[in-house]
């Protein structure tokens, strides 16, 4: 088996063991979005976050850090 398989097999071993998704949550707080409206619109486009999600909020202040 070449080195692409045994990634695939170890991806495949991690999903099986409790791999979790990150998620990433990013606040507008320029435009005056709250933390709780960026979860919200987050999870109306891609759906619920469920009991233990994994996620990281990012927050932009500034129109100039948008595509930091």
């Amino acid at each position: 088996m070449g080195a692409l398989g045994r990634r695939i097999e170890a991806l495949e071993a991690a999903r099986q063991t409790g791999f979790r998704a990150w998620h990433r949550i990013v606040v507008n707080a320029h435009e005056g979005q709250t933390e709780g409206e960026a979860f919200a619109a987050y999870e109306a486009e891609h759906g619920p976050l469920g009991d233990d999600p994994c996620f990281i909020v990012r927050v932009v202040a500034s129109p100039h850090l948008q595509g930091a």
